[in-house]
């Protein structure tokens, strides 16, 4: 049998357990949002990820990939909340530029 104050700790650390850390420290918890892919305009090959997670944000970034396989890029794809940006196959991001209109373009080099 537990004391009152030992039920309550239970209670607590119970209640504790079904929130994540973002949750508690008042963060909205990440989304599993929609995968937006920027490939090249002329090859056609997939250059980047983008994982929308936080897509009720009012954050709006244009997003580009220059293509190291042919050397083109992709168009250009204006995003709408806060994501995260992951490299395609055979190639990784060595850098990212912004200019002061939020555009940014992301720059891949192939993996040797």
């Amino acid at each position: 049998m537990f004391s009152r104050m030992e039920e309550e700790n239970r209670l607590r650390l119970e209640a504790l357990s079904r929130t994540t850390a973002s949750e508690r420290a008042g963060l909205t918890p990440i989304e599993d949002g929609k995968h937006i892919f920027l490939e090249c305009s002329a090859c056609r090959k997939p250059l980047v990820d983008i994982w929308l997670t936080h897509p009720d944000m009012k954050t709006i970034t244009t997003l580009s990939a220059n293509c190291p396989f042919c050397g083109d890029k992709s168009y250009p794809k204006e995003i709408s909340g806060v994501f995260h940006i992951a490299a395609g196959n055979g190639v990784y991001i060595y850098d990212v530029v912004q200019d002061d209109d939020n555009n940014q373009t992301i720059k891949l080099k192939v993996v040797k």
